[in-house]
């Protein structure tokens, strides 16, 4: 009597093994085809609405600054001569004693186009760099040279 019930437990406990592994296999296997990945893509809204409002952030040390479309149509120049624009943001931070700066853009050499705002974003550089705010751009290394 005692041996049938160890056995019962054991084949119900196999089973049970067994039909979570293979869940878990599917599961996995789901999750890296396409299908799995465009729903996954299609729930995260759902997933937001059911996570609900975020509480409000503490004290934060780190600010993003973004240009949004709108902000971008008043600029009047090509986005290549923007150097005189983001010296000018460079400027503001370093008055606003920033921690540091880290700026996501590639800076073109624009000297014979624009040589005032090549200058004003290196003047703004220097002038940061004396405050003792580090300003760092983000580069691309090349195969043969580092933008």
């Amino acid at each position: 009597m005692m041996y049938h019930e160890t056995r019962k437990r054991a084949i119900r406990l196999l089973l049970y093994l067994t039909i979570v592994a293979v869940c878990v296999a599917l599961a996995l296997l789901f999750q890296s085809s396409s299908l799995g990945e465009g729903i996954e893509q299609r729930t995260y809204d759902l997933r937001f609405k059911l996570r609900g409002p975020l509480p409000p952030p503490q004290n934060s040390p780190i600010t993003i600054l973004a240009v949004d479309e709108e902000s971008e149509n008043r600029i009047p120049d090509p986005l290549m001569l923007w150097q005189k624009h983001f010296a000018q943001v460079l400027k503001r931070l370093v008055e606003a004693h920033a921690a540091a700066v880290g700026l996501d853009f590639i800076f073109f050499d624009i000297e014979k186009y624009d040589p005032e705002g090549q200058q004003a974003l290196l003047s703004a550089f220097v002038e940061a760099s004396a405050a003792e705010i580090p300003a760092i751009l983000v580069y691309q290394v090349r195969q043969n040279s580092i933008e």
